[in-house]
């Protein structure tokens, strides 16, 4: 279906589900709250919330992307947005000392909240190039980091999608899809399968993690193989040749020379 054929629809935005599989969010319980509270505390919306308000609210480009899953309306272009605009019609969704941050609203704003305009799409994949087009190359919208990219392609891959599919889907390169995701998974072997005190582990999640710093080195690097050992799985988790104990302490004091 071409882009054309998509249907603007009014919705509440209070029905509408912010996305369990933004790439931006890293959160380990799902709940559409939580999502909120990631989204208020990383990506500013209190202060989109306040722009929406004295804009009386988002420019006509700017309509978010939905689709239906399990009879709901689901976000996929456009989370933060939706959340800002969530504050503006409850901003008992925040804390009692951030609800003083949240504009109140007129009856006007309100009635524009309750016939929210959104652009519906056929389904998730169709959306893939159009939400591509708009983090890549779109200065009007925020760039998805390298982390939200890789993981855009570990959200499909834990689904059980093929990295061919996966590839096709985003109209990405094989190769580019596979690095990704053994990239994001090294990340995560990084955090969770090393012992690190809670100061450490709050300096290392992986959404915060400067990527640049590591990719010279770690972990597809000549020196990483032939140090470390380091190689991937068929399920493209990390695997080495070295003992383990060994391999998780060398990678440590690696870590922690990048990063301290």
């Amino acid at each position: 279906m071409a882009y054309s054929d998509w249907k603007e629809i009014k919705v509440n935005v209070s029905d509408v589900l912010l996305d369990y599989e933004n790439p931006r969010v890293f959160i380990e319980d799902s709940t559409q709250e939580n999502l909120l509270r990631f989204l208020v505390d990383e990506d500013e919306s209190i202060e989109l919330a306040n722009q929406i308000y004295l804009n009386r609210g988002l420019p006509l480009a700017e309509k978010p992307v939905v689709t239906i899953e399990n009879d709901k309306y689901i976000v996929l272009e456009g989370n933060r947005r939706i959340s800002a605009c969530k504050l503006l019609l409850n901003p008992y969704l925040l804390t009692n000392k951030e609800t003083i941050r949240i504009p109140k609203i007129d009856s006007e704003m309100e009635n524009y909240l309750n016939n929210f305009p959104v652009v519906l799409a056929p389904d998730r994949d169709s959306a893939e190039a159009f939400i591509t087009m708009r983090h890549s190359g779109d200065r009007s919208v925020k760039r998805w980091s390298t982390i939200a990219s890789t993981k855009r392609f570990v959200n499909r891959f834990r689904k059980g999608e093929s990295i061919n599919h996966i590839a096709r889907v985003l109209n990405e390169k094989t190769g580019d899809v596979r690095k990704g995701i053994r990239f994001f998974f090294f990340l995560e072997f990084i955090r969770n399968e090393i012992e690190w005190s809670d100061e450490e582990k709050h300096k290392l999640e992986i959404y915060k993690m400067e990527t640049t710093k590591l990719d010279r080195f770690l972990p597809f690097s000549k020196k990483a193989k032939d140090i470390l050992k380091i190689d991937f799985g068929p399920d493209q988790s990390i695997k080495t040749d070295l003992p383990k104990d060994i391999f998780k302490a060398a990678l440590k004091n690696i870590i922690t020379r990048i990063y301290h």
